[in-house]
């Protein structure tokens, strides 16, 4: 036995070697992937030539009239310059400076003297966003530039961060797998590794669009890439949490992260600090959204009923929902996709808690949490149901004692994630900001019955409301789901008047509730008569759109149409049947929707990433805030007195700094003014004013000559507020370890399929 299983370890130990090895023969087509080549350069100074730009003594011009103008700088490391250029002066030189967006630094010059192929490295830092090549002409002779080629060495290649990744995924595969090798053929491990092989090939199946290597242009991505790469800024720059991007709006700076959470999007914004491409690093955030969803579905079937064949269908089902897929591959609506995860968390945690074991209070506050911290929107949905499920149930929910664990989950919900409520409420109370919030006019912007179950839907287009279906874009539950509940229609056909057991109820009642929150999608329900109500209407309006039930829906339809599945199994006899059946399902209908996502959508180009944008939307900027014109001003500060002068200036994404001297007056400071930006004065601290026109810092200077220091602190709630929230987070995560341990003491149910019998 020892020996049969030390060859299995040296077997799997030999595939992870040969897996990596064959990755990482994939790095030479990097140099290709990240190479960034320029045959027409861009400059309005001189000629057009074969293969390049010209210019000589006749043009009468002198100093940097060729150059490419900035470009995207797809990963930090070092680079490599090549360029053919043809050169009759020494004096000719080739300069390559890079920049965050701010400031710029020269990091190479190479002098021209004679034609050929010059090369250059220099180092990319992990801020740096642009490299501008540039070639200084002495004014003599005859000068022409060819092509040039940047590219990166093999140091920082996202197939080394692919091979790293996936090598740490084996090994924990087979921690899990051999770490203990006497039960390795006992029936639970192998079922838990056939879940965990089905749930891992449906997930890499819905994840086809993220392998191509390049980003897709959706209705808000370029929003949600530049959030990821400002937070990335502001990680760098030491912030946690971050509520200030101090990179964005053009360097102005943007409050973004205390009314939009971005927490979630720490995973990104680190894959890029440690060196990935921004396609990667998204990319692979899209996949781990794509597994957590499976992952918190199977685990929310599987509290219900302890049915792994169900927990496994649901997965596969609430995965391949096409409304979930919708908001990932063309809304882009991340945030959305986030709360996706932990809607099944919400399902099981309040269902513990109105009725079985109010001591998992916990699952509930997990999931009410995580969608805080994905999207507002979706955070006041589920609010908005759930106070409306309690109230309905509040005697028996009195009667049975059950208040107390409903009030634990509100108040430590709020004190997890007070950290970010109080911050963004004092935001919203207390500041003028610009919040673009479009109002859902009665029930126009709805859906037809149909739209909810269509089989087949477009990757494009956009939502037309009731105007016209034709070409606008998917808000279907899918196909498979659609055809669970036929199943599960059938059942009750056929078990009409019959008692149903308990776990039957359970995923009836969701059915109930999943077509519910359907038909508050559509046209059908009386939106509009709502909408005209004082209070409750603003409430309705707020969702914005009626169509964004179907993500509620979703979760709980899989539910249901997953019962239904394993009904037409214990029909069957043949669990290999209903196997099929789904995956051909699944296989047709989201099969065709990555193919028409691939073949659609526009592509991303890695030397075209999005990088700065937020500012453009103008959203959570203070209101009359000029967003274009500030991007034409100068980007250091403006004195009120013309004697004074500025000696030294820097400002970086930590702080900024300047000195000078020449008397008193006003500064106005390239800075968005926000609550909790603080000033010092050789190092004493002075008061921080909004100018009131351009809505940007101002301070006063009262001495003649002084060294300043401007940055973003936040103000002292703030701190406060993370104070109680780190404390939250401990304590309910000890109630967690303690509860687990002691669950792990307690003889568990036997697993099984116990809705219909055994299949």
């Amino acid at each position: 036995m020892e020996k049969k299983i030390n060859k299995s370890v040296i077997g799997y130990i030999v595939f992870c070697v040969i897996t990596v090895f064959i990755i990482i023969l994939n790095i030479h087509n990097d140099e290709y992937r990240n190479l960034i080549e320029h045959r027409t350069l861009l400059s309005e100074s001189e000629e057009e030539y074969p293969g390049g730009k010209r210019v000589d003594t006749s043009f009468g011009l002198k100093g940097e009239v060729i150059k490419t103008g900035r470009f995207y700088i797809p990963n930090f490391g070092r680079y490599t310059l090549n360029a053919d250029i043809t050169s009759m002066d020494a004096n000719n030189i080739l300069k390559v400076y890079l920049s965050d967006g701010r400031s710029e630094e020269r990091v190479l010059e190479i002098p021209l003297p004679e034609n050929g192929i010059y090369t250059g490295s220099f180092a990319v830092k992990p801020e740096t966003k642009y490299v501008d090549i540039r070639v200084d002409y002495s004014g003599s002779g005859n000068l022409v530039v060819g092509n040039m080629y940047l590219y990166s060495p093999l140091a920082y290649t996202d197939t080394i961060f692919t091979a790293i990744f996936i090598l740490i995924f084996l090994t924990a595969v087979g921690i899990f797998t051999f770490k203990n090798p006497d039960k390795i053929k006992e029936e639970k491990i192998k079922r838990k590794i056939t879940d965990w092989l089905i749930i891992i090939i449906a997930v890499i199946f819905v994840s086809q669009p993220s392998f191509l290597g390049y980003l897709f242009h959706t209705h808000d991505g370029i929003f949600h890439f530049s959030r990821i790469e400002s937070l990335k800024d502001a990680l760098l720059a030491g912030q946690f949490p971050v509520r200030y991007y101090p990179s964005a709006s053009g360097g102005f700076g943007y409050l973004s992260p205390i009314y939009y959470p971005d927490l979630l999007l720490t995973l990104p914004a680190l894959l890029r600090i440690i060196g990935t491409s921004q396609p990667f690093a998204v990319n692979a955030f899209i996949f781990a959204i794509n597994l957590s969803s499976a992952l918190t579905a199977y685990y929310c079937a599987k509290g219900l009923c302890n049915d792994r064949i169900l927990s496994v269908i649901t997965s596969i089902l609430y995965l391949s929902a096409t409304y979930r897929l919708i908001n990932i591959y063309v809304r882009g609506a991340y945030g959305e996709a986030l709360a996706m995860i932990f809607f099944p968390l919400i399902v099981l945690g309040m269902y513990e808690v109105l009725f079985r074991d109010r001591n998992k209070w916990w699952i509930a506050v997990l999931g009410y949490s995580g969608v805080i911290q994905s999207h507002l929107i979706s955070t006041f949905l589920v609010a908005l149901i759930s106070a409306i499920i309690i109230i309905i149930l509040i005697f028996r929910i009195i009667r049975e004692k059950r208040l107390l664990s409903i009030i634990k989950v509100l108040s430590i919900t709020i004190a997890i994630n007070l950290w970010f409520l109080l911050p963004m409420l004092y935001m919203y109370l207390f500041e003028d900001a610009v919040f673009f919030i479009p109002r859902i006019e009665g029930f126009r912007m709805s859906l037809y019955i149909s739209q909810v179950f269509e089989a087949f839907v477009n990757a494009s287009g956009y939502s037309n409301g009731l105007w016209y279906a034709g070409g606008e874009m998917g808000f279907s539950v899918g196909l498979p789901i659609a055809f669970g509940l036929g199943l599960i229609f059938v059942y009750l056909a056929m078990n009409l008047g019959k008692k149903q057991t308990k776990e039957i109820k359970i995923f009836l009642w969701s059915g109930v509730l999943g077509i519910l929150f359907a038909w508050f999608s559509t046209y059908h329900f009386p939106f509009k008569a709502i909408s005209s109500i004082p209070f409750i209407g603003e409430l309705i309006n707020a969702i914005q759109f009626p169509w964004r039930f179907i993500g509620i829906a979703s979760i709980f339809l899989s539910l249901t149409s997953s019962a239904g599945y394993c009904y037409f199994g214990s029909v069957t006899g043949n669990k290999k049947v209903v196997a099929i059946i789904v995956a051909a399902m699944i296989s047709i209908t989201s099969g065709y929707f990555m193919y028409t996502v691939t073949n659609v959508s526009e592509g991303v180009p890695r030397s075209s990433a999005i990088v700065d944008i937020l500012g453009y939307y103008g959203e959570y900027l203070p209101e009359d805030f000029d967003y274009e014109n500030s991007l034409e001003r100068v980007k250091k500060p403006i004195l009120s007195n013309s004697n004074v002068t500025i000696d030294s200036y820097t400002n970086d994404n930590k702080k900024m700094t300047f000195s000078y001297s020449g008397g008193k007056g006003k500064v106005e400071l390239p800075i968005v003014y926000y609550p909790g930006f603080s000033a010092k004065v050789d190092g004493e601290r002075v008061p921080v004013y909004k100018d009131p026109e351009s809505k940007l810092i101002e301070l006063n200077l009262d001495k003649d000559v002084a060294d300043v220091e401007v940055k973003y602190e936040g103000l002292f709630i703030f701190k406060l507020s993370d104070i109680i929230s780190i404390v939250a987070v401990l304590a309910t995560g000890v109630y967690i370890v303690i509860f687990m341990k002691k669950r792990r003491k307690m003889k568990l149910t036997e697993e099984g399929d116990f809705l219909f019998g055994r299949v």
